[in-house]
């Protein structure tokens, strides 16, 4: 018996982690064609922060980083 993936996200992110971050990633995994690159959703968040590190004159390693692997 085959699971629907998208009931199963609905489920868990609704009783055991209904935080909204998992339930926008779970659901855009679980929608996901299989034979699709994983998107990261750290990606976007490490650009953002690393862009205004820079516009402060600051300078973020890590963001730097993250935001550097998605070239």
């Amino acid at each position: 018996m085959d699971a629907d993936p998208k009931q199963f996200v609905d489920i868990v992110t609704t009783s055991f982690f209904p935080v909204s971050f998992y339930q926008r990633w779970g659901g855009a995994l679980a929608g996901r064609d299989p034979g699709s690159p994983m998107p990261n959703p750290f990606m976007h968040s490490a650009q953002l922060s690393n862009e205004a590190a820079q516009a402060a004159g600051l300078d973020l390693p890590v963001a730097k980083t993250i935001a550097r692997g998605s070239s």
